[in-house]
């Protein structure tokens, strides 16, 4: 992988940090490859270590159970997205709420965000913006509280979740 920094050096003085002044030219030439090398990972890990800061925090998605409906009803986050709701065979209420920037084009001129649609229109739609990146905040409702809140990303994007999202917040945010 890195060609230069796996040579051995040739002479016995280069093995020895204190030494490199001794060495030839060509082997200081060599570990200075390697140093450049090894900051230039170092850079890159921490750009990879800064992008997974945000993730789906288990804690966040915890808070929610067990809260009743109209706790996400009057939640200032959710309120501004686009809600596409369906209902299961068994009963249980399944709310989307969706954080994404083309997704109108995959809800039928809007219909979809007037009331509850039945489950192939909702499969339709799930369909559709898989190849649009969006958050697709998904929340399971049984006899008026919230069991489950499930973010699922589609198209490329990747979800997150911080405090935000918890059911108490109530402050003013930029999504």
């Amino acid at each position: 992988m890195w060609p230069n920094c796996a040579r051995q050096p040739t002479s016995p003085s280069s093995r020895y940090a204190l030494d490199i002044l001794q060495t030839d030219p060509e082997e200081r030439l060599m570990l200075g490859d390697c140093k450049s090398q090894i900051k230039a990972l170092g850079i890159l890990l921490a750009a990879l270590a800064m992008t997974g800061c945000k993730t789906v925090r288990t804690e966040d998605l915890v808070a929610w159970e067990g809260q009743p409906v109209a706790a996400l009803d009057m939640h200032p986050v959710f309120l501004t997205m686009p809600l596409i709701r369906t209902q299961t065979p068994a009963g249980v209420e399944i709310r989307n709420y969706v954080n994404g920037k083309s997704v109108s084009a995959c809800s039928s001129g809007g219909a979809l965000f007037a009331g509850s649609v039945d489950f192939a229109s909702y499969n339709s739609f799930t369909t559709c913006t898989a190849s649009t990146p969006t958050c697709n905040n998904i929340f399971y409702i049984e006899r008026g509280v919230v069991t489950r809140y499930t973010p699922v990303g589609t198209g490329g994007l990747r979800c997150f979740t911080d405090d935000r999202v918890r059911p108490n917040f109530r402050g003013p945010a930029n999504i």
